[in-house]
Order: structure tokens, then C-alpha cells, then sequence
């Protein structure tokens, strides 16, 4: 199992789209997307980033997937390009299967 964290703040390529277009994009993103919910993906969370989080990251939003594998979760990296997604929105992602961290920060 992978867990798969997007942040993202829009760029003014995003902002420039008139709002028919960006609905049918996300419309369209959303359909791409289904193969991986119908496969036993999830969307966990979507989120807007509260501004007063301490230490937070400078994006706007953020959103929380569970791919049942590390391919699921590559194949969505992948979506995202062939999408253009990255043409509309400066975004940082993390990737990680669920462990205790704890021993390794000790034993770095």
C-alpha cells in the first residue's frame, strides 16, 4: 500500500482558463482518474491548506490518496502529466507506505 500526498497552489495559467474550461478539465481529470478508485484506490482527503499551520507548506491545497501499490501510484504520476496538470498548478508531492519511523530518525 502506498500513500500518495499532493499539495498545490494554481498558477496564473489556471486562474486565466474561464470557468467552463476549468470545469470541463477537472471533469475530464476526474473521469481519467476512476481506473485507479475503481482498482481499490482512495481518495482519503481533499483539503484546503490552513494558512495558520506552523512550519506549513506554501500551497493551497492538498489532497490525500491510498494506492494499493507502488505501480498504482506511479501510473497516477504518469496521469498527471499525459493531463497537463502540472501546466496549471505549482505542486509538490510525497510518497510512502505506511511504517514507524521512529527507529530509523534514531538510528540515521
Amino acid at each position: 500500500m502506498k500513500y500518495y500526498i499532493e499539495t498545490f497552489t494554481p498558477k496564473q495559467a489556471w486562474l486565466d482558463l474561464p470557468k467552463e474550461e476549468r470545469a470541463a478539465y477537472m471533469t475530464r481529470v476526474g473521469l481519467s482518474s476512476q481506473p485507479f478508485l475503481d482498482e481499490g484506490g482512495e481518495v482519503v482527503l481533499m483539503s484546503e491548506n490552513d494558512s495558520d499551520t506552523v512550519k506549513g507548506l506554501n500551497h493551497r491545497y492538498f489532497v490525500v490518496w491510498k494506492f494499493m501499490s507502488d505501480q498504482s501510484a506511479k501510473s497516477f504520476e504518469a496521469l498527471g502529466i499525459r493531463e497537463g496538470w502540472y501546466d496549471y498548478f505549482d505542486q509538490f508531492n510525497l510518497k510512502g507506505s505506511p511504517s514507524d519511523i521512529i527507529d530509523t530518525l534514531v538510528n540515521i
